[in-house]
């Protein structure tokens, strides 16, 4: 009996540091709810913990937090495709993807009017609102990363169709900005699919001379927007839209002129 009273109390973790597993466990899980994950499974878990110990079962409720921490911190917080990092990422990209679809859509009515040309003739619409729609219903599934496959085919079929449309003239969108940081965000989606058209054209199989343009204009871009990021931080925001207006300038300027070729 001695020996089993001996064992028993080996095994009971010190009172003072479940209370700060308790906190470590609470301080993740209100970073993981900050991202926007599920909480259900570390949530059921903290709850299972906190009953243990009102049973006065300390090492059952230390196992629960245990579980608890390495549910968040395998899942929740990893960098990996399916990590909350990863989620809040994906869901970011999604809703700039989205953006910059309207944009174009926009853009593309605008051109079709000037031209006289019928839709249909440079872009498969059904198509491009399928594949929204299909990266909709991925989104609201709690599956940004998968949308995105969907939203930049659809992003890069209205891209190429405004391309082509305005393949002589200057692209410009008449728009009207709330504030200077909702242009900023306008422009800087606009930034995003672009850089995704870009490198849906390096992966198409273009010749090494075409490729190395396209290199040099999405780097170029890419100096101007990360210039851009740095205006804002410093409260310039009409010098960071120039910026991505110039950024957005460099690409469409290259892949117009490919178009030509």
């Amino acid at each position: 009996m001695a020996l089993l009273t001996a064992a028993a109390h080996a095994a009971e973790p010190p009172r003072d540091l479940l209370p700060q597993k308790f906190r470590f466990v609470d301080q993740l899980i209100e970073r993981a709810r900050a991202l926007g994950g599920s909480l259900d499974e570390p949530l059921r878990l903290r709850g299972q913990a906190e009953e243990a110990v009102k049973a006065g079962k300390g090492p059952e409720a230390d196992q629960l937090l245990s579980a608890a921490l390495r549910h968040l911190a395998q899942n929740n917080l990893s960098a990996g495709p399916n990590g909350l990092v990863a989620q809040a990422e994906s869901r970011r990209r999604v809703g700039e993807l989205m953006e910059g679809i309207g944009v174009y859509k926009e853009a593309l009515g605008e051109a079709v009017r000037l031209k006289g040309t019928a839709l249909a003739s440079v872009v498969d619409m059904p198509k491009v609102e399928a594949l929204v729609a299909q990266a909709r219903t991925l989104a609201d599934a709690g599956k940004p990363r998968d949308a995105l496959g969907p939203l930049v085919e659809a992003h890069g079929k209205l891209e190429a169709a405004v391309v082509r449309l305005r393949s002589n003239d200057t692209v410009t969108y008449s728009r009207v900005f709330r504030t200077p940081q909702d242009e900023l965000r306008f422009e800087t989606a606009r930034f995003e699919g672009n850089r995704e058209l870009i490198a849906r054209a390096l992966d198409s199989g273009l010749a090494a001379p075409q490729r190395a343009r396209l290199i040099a204009a999405r780097d170029d871009a890419a100096k101007l927007a990360d210039a851009a990021q740095a205006q804002a931080k410093t409260g310039d925001v009409k010098a960071a839209i120039r910026s991505v207006e110039q950024a957005n300038g460099k690409i469409l300027d290259v892949v117009m002129a490919l178009s030509r070729e």
